[in-house]
């Protein structure tokens, strides 16, 4: 079994969990999720099967959007509404303005340092923070490089603040909310969760715990859906089984036009005018950390049947360009 689903995970499951109940109810041993939600949170969860499983680093960038609850005047450990309170403020000092300018902040410039909260599964010496809390163990905290492309307020009552966020892979937003409560200069937390898309995984199209129980495999995407943002490049079958063995192939540069197409609103570095390849930082959809780094940018390499057959990085060379793999698909011979 192969490919990737859309969940709608329910409010009260971990992440963890989730994957565990599909791989009992789907009898497939190799799965994983792109991207963990929190326990109390709902809404998109991407759950990789199969050779799929392979492609996570990218099923846990790209764009990320939520409608979210802010609760002012109460600090907590967690950061959200289900840790302990650790401190309080008067939110009647922060005025509908104040909120707003406070909004633009995160705003006014795109990728900025946020810090992970410690109770989260982000990892120290491959064992998540949360966990090494419970055992007692130290804890770090980070600076992690994301970014905030959009934030619109929509509703405000009282302490409560309703607003929509679209961010990067990576972003915290109960941290999100936790910095604007500190800012405001009142505290806050995160009182609600909604992830309402991943990429080009929307809610709109998740499916419920029973409705994958109900139609199982039928709900499965092909793996190609997850490397959609990149730009393609159709090989012959000669260059797909060079590929398979791990060979660079060279593409002439009167072909670059006719074989490479662009991603599916891919953004960073675009080849020039005469089709050169430079590095980029951010060739993912703007967000994975798995584009980060290296010369080149990332690819995805079809097979003349359109199966991908390997991902890998793309650069110049000499008047062309030249694909390098770094993952290769046997199970495209079949």
């Amino acid at each position: 079994m192969e490919g990737v689903l859309n969940v709608l995970k329910p409010p009260g499951m971990t992440s963890h969990d989730v994957v565990a109940w599909i791989r009992k109810t789907l009898g497939e041993r190799r799965v994983g999720h792109g991207g963990t939600l929190d326990p109390q949170a709902a809404g998109v969860l991407v759950v990789c099967l199969g050779q799929a499983t392979r492609l996570l680093e990218w099923a846990s960038g790209g764009r990320k959007r939520y409608l979210a609850e802010m609760t002012l005047g109460i600090r907590t450990d967690t950061q959200d509404a289900w840790g302990e309170i650790t401190g309080s403020g008067d939110w009647r000092r922060a005025g509908r303005e104040e909120i707003g300018r406070a909004a633009d902040e995160f705003t006014r410039r795109i990728w900025q340092a946020q810090k992970t909260p410690v109770y989260s599964a982000v990892k120290l010496n491959g064992i998540p923070m949360h966990e090494r809390l419970r055992r007692g163990m130290e804890t770090q905290e980070r600076l992690r490089e994301v970014a905030i492309y959009g934030l619109e307020i929509i509703d405000i009552k009282e302490s409560k603040v309703k607003f929509w966020v679209e961010c990067s892979g990576g972003t915290y937003i109960r941290t999100l909310c936790h910095d604007w409560g500190e800012r405001l200069g009142t505290g806050a937390h995160m009182s609600f969760l909604l992830r309402l898309s991943v990429g080009p995984f929307a809610l709109e199209q998740s499916h419920t715990l029973e409705e994958i129980r109900e139609r199982g495999e039928a709900l499965l995407r092909p793996k190609e859906c997850l490397v959609a943002h990149m730009r393609r490049i159709q090989t012959t079958e000669e260059e797909t089984e060079r590929l398979l063995h791990g060979r660079t192939i060279e593409i002439r540069e009167k072909e670059i036009r006719e074989r490479i197409s662009p991603g599916e609103n891919a953004e960073g570095t675009r080849a020039d005018g005469q089709g050169r390849f430079g590095a980029a930082a951010r060739d993912d959809g703007g967000d994975s950390q798995a584009a980060r780094g290296g010369e080149g940018v990332w690819a995805a390499a079809m097979t003349p049947a359109g199966r991908l057959a390997a991902v890998g990085k793309l650069t110049a060379a000499g008047g062309g360009a030249a694909f390098r793999p770094v993952k290769v698909f046997d199970g495209v011979r079949l």
